[in-house]
């Protein structure tokens, strides 16, 4: 969670949502369409272009014409972006760095500031560059845009997707902002990081991250319950709960690595789920919710009865 990154295997973080329908699966894959707006701002971490073979290389001698042209139209988003992902492959931070603040400064609700090659990290990571100078440079600029733009959605996602990789706390606090004011595309990834949290609840044995870093926060995980208990708000709660039995299984299947404790799972999983049925009886927002089920939110109950009775050590 904090101070890792959440972007690490995707090419988006956006959840796969799985078409449960009346017949939630095994344990296992998940199977069935994906929903993911990779294109846009709506998504939980940053795109992995970083980790992603260049589709279009250049040479050098074209990232200094790139750049010339960049001088003289620092407005030209497609440039930058290619020599930014050029000087990331190449290991020039000297470079990247202040073609990246200078995009914060400028342009905070680009759809840019998504992509791995266009952000700072606060920590090396295998190949990903990391620098805690540069970030809290970055972190100093990116909160000057939030008192800047207090009503900007998009501009409080990208803060949130770069502050939260030092502070899940502020990730939540300005995902929050940003469902407040644009709840139709920001929703989805509050619930995601909600459900990132309460997941982690269930996590046995290490506690650590690579970077040192806890993954269970209890503290936050029984705030974030207990605000989801008294919330009316129908589609956050159907979401965590959607979001949150889905990464379960995910983890009961083995494709997520690590140790777990199912039977905190059930019960953090099943309170949202009868939460969601007490707010909405009539099952009126599950299409909205689980991405063209035509079911009930008692279908999820299917995935949480699938789910090992007790602790897996992996």
């Amino acid at each position: 969670m904090s101070g890792g990154s959440r972007s690490a295997g995707f090419e988006c973080r956006s959840s796969s949502l799985v078409h449960y329908g009346s017949g939630f699966p095994e344990p296992g894959p998940p199977t069935g369409h994906t929903f993911r707006v990779c294109g846009d701002w709506v998504y939980l971490g940053f795109r992995t272009d970083g980790q992603m073979p260049d589709p279009n290389p250049i040479a050098a001698e074209q990232a200094s014409a790139l750049e010339r042209r960049l001088a003289i139209d620092p407005e030209d988003e497609q440039i930058r972006a290619q020599l930014l992902r050029y000087y990331w492959e190449h290991k020039m931070e000297e470079q990247r760095i202040p073609l990246v603040l200078w995009l914060i400064d400028h342009h905070p609700e680009s759809p840019l500031h998504g992509s791995e090659t266009a952000s700072i990290f606060p920590n090396r990571f295998l190949d990903r560059p990391g620098d805690p100078e540069n970030f809290a440079d970055a972190k100093k600029r990116w909160w000057a845009q939030v008192s800047e733009h207090p009503q900007d959605a998009q501009v409080l996602s990208n803060a949130a997707r770069v502050l939260g990789e030092g502070d899940i706390r502020a990730e939540i606090d300005l995902r929050k902002r940003a469902e407040s004011v644009d709840p139709e595309r920001s929703s989805k990834p509050l619930a995601q990081l909600y459900s990132d949290v309460l997941v982690e609840e269930g996590e046995v044995g290490p506690t650590r991250n690579v970077f040192g870093n806890p993954f269970r926060n209890t503290e936050l995980a029984a705030q974030i319950r207990s605000e989801l208990q008294t919330s009316d708000d129908i589609e956050l709660v159907g979401m965590t709960a959607f979001y949150m039995v889905e990464l379960a299984v995910r983890k009961a299947g083995g494709h997520e690595g690590g140790s777990w404790d199912f039977a905190v799972l059930r019960t953090i999983a099943t309170e949202l789920i009868k939460h969601a049925e007490m707010l909405d009886p009539q099952n009126q927002h599950v299409l909205d919710v689980m991405g063209g089920s035509d079911g009930r939110w008692s279908d999820l109950m299917g995935g949480v009865k699938g789910l090992p009775g007790a602790t897996v050590q992996r």
